[in-house]
């Protein structure tokens, strides 16, 4: 039964799954074509912030919690649930008729040394005991969650976001093309010389190594990334790099997700969902158990380099890039029969040039690999002028590829990050402005999609 259809196409003839709020009020799910929305950034007032949503004819709150992962090998995971400012903002969204999405995610603590230049989405306990440990508080985080959900009217509760490693549970033939990468000692050998030839436009960057406090030169960086990486990769599929490791763990992880899952279901009635990172969406198995296919879209665009902006030139290869993304999800989920709707869980790009290359970077550096070899060129992301029509063109894209599909799939988009003031740009570089004086072009590309 796909509980995300019967809760959005038959709201109707299920009203009685609305529940009771403190104090009386029933809570109710609203039925909507389309979900558009985003998550704020420490917004003074609420109303403030609503306000800015309604003006611009955006209807939906991404509410996100995140429990804390110590080391990424380890069932180090701490949460308090249940944060009563989250459940404020859950709670006055749902009286100003705004539909709320509420996303569960784990912050893996770059403060710790084997944790650096890995992220979230590579946690993975190294032993059986130490991931049915791991899945218990897992579970008990998300069922204290899942509770709040259900008595304040969450619309969908999303369970889970982009635990690359966790959650990948379909079989495979071999190893991964990461774990290959980064246990390939050749392939580790030409990414030492390639950033080394780069040394010197790295090095004189204030900002190439910023975010990272132990790290202060391209050796460093070099010597401490790679080991990290290598020692995951040896975790995942085990020193013979065969795929019976890979596959055995990946059944284990399988039959977790199906209890979290189905204990979840006891608890709350509205559509689960989980949110898998773009590159990873086609390794879960575990979407016929789930109610909508969240996608967090930082799907990159293009690989051509600019020497400075030009539409023209550069929106036919945003349209292009989406169209091969759309194409690959709607692939997959014919493949699998997943009549799933899919949300953008996330998208987002920063208001700088270049956004679109890579959409999840937004500091440190990278080196953008084009056509050819010539084009190989270090980009500093903090160091990229700001350019708020690229992102715009690439949204622009998102709905022109999407209205060609046959069937469309895309139910909602949650932008990363809206805010109703403009201050926060300073230190937030994906914010879009939705106060009244904004003149942000992304801003009309979102609002499109819903007329």
């Amino acid at each position: 039964m796909n509980h995300f259809a019967v809760t959005l196409t038959a709201l109707t003839a299920l009203t009685a799954l609305s529940c009771s709020a403190p104090g009386g009020d029933p809570a109710q799910r609203a039925e909507r074509d389309f979900y558009l929305g985003g998550i704020q950034i420490h917004e003074e007032s609420l109303d403030g912030w609503f306000d800015g949503l309604e003006q611009h004819g955006l209807n939906t709150v991404h509410i996100t919690d995140y429990a804390v992962q110590g080391e990424w090998d380890s069932d180090d995971l701490r949460f308090e649930a249940g944060k009563p400012w989250l459940v404020d903002e859950i709670r006055a969204a749902k009286r100003r008729g705004l539909s709320v999405a509420l996303v569960l995610r784990v912050h893996l603590d770059d403060e710790l040394e084997r944790n650096a230049f890995l992220w979230h989405g590579m946690i993975v306990p190294k032993t059986d005991s130490l991931l049915r440990s791991w899945f218990t508080k897992y579970t008990r985080y998300c069922l204290e969650w899942a509770r709040i959900a259900e008595a304040e009217g969450v619309d969908v509760l999303f369970f889970a976001s982009e635990m690359n490693a966790l959650a990948s549970t379909r079989p495979a033939d071999h190893v991964p093309q990461l774990e290959e990468y980064f246990l390939n000692d050749q392939k580790q050998q030409e990414r030492r010389e390639n950033i080394e030839a780069q040394r010197q436009m790295i090095e004189e960057s204030e900002t190439s190594f910023a975010a990272k406090k132990r790290i202060d030169d391209v050796e460093n960086y070099l010597d401490t990334r790679i080991r990290n990486e290598q020692e995951w990769a040896r975790t995942v599929v085990g020193d013979a790099q065969d795929a019976s490791v890979l596959n055995r763990r990946r059944e284990q992880l399988q039959g977790h997700w199906g209890e979290l899952t189905g204990a979840l279901r006891g608890v709350y009635s509205g559509p689960l969902g989980y949110a898998a990172n773009f590159d990873q969406f086609h390794d879960v198995g575990f979407w016929p158990q789930v109610d909508v296919m969240g996608i967090n879209a930082y799907f990159p665009l293009r690989n051509q380099l600019f020497d400075a902006f030009n539409a023209e030139a550069l929106y036919p290869l945003l349209l292009d890039g989406w169209r091969q993304a759309l194409h690959q999800l709607d692939a997959f989920r014919a493949a699998n029969g997943l009549g799933l709707p899919v949300i953008f869980t996330e998208l987002g790009y920063t208001w700088r040039r270049r956004s679109t290359l890579k959409p999840w970077e937004h500091e440190g550096f990278s080196v953008i690999y084009g056509d050819s070899d010539d084009q190989r060129r270090v980009v500093v992301w903090q160091d990229q002028p700001r350019e708020l029509r690229e992102r715009a063109l690439a949204i622009r894209a998102l709905r022109q590829a999407h209205g060609e599909l046959e069937t469309p799939f895309l139910r909602g988009i949650l932008y990363w990050k809206l805010s109703s003031h403009d201050y926060h740009e300073a230190d937030e570089p994906y914010v879009i402005h939705i106060g009244k004086s904004s003149r942000d072009p992304a801003l009309a590309e979102l609002r499109a999609f819903v007329g």
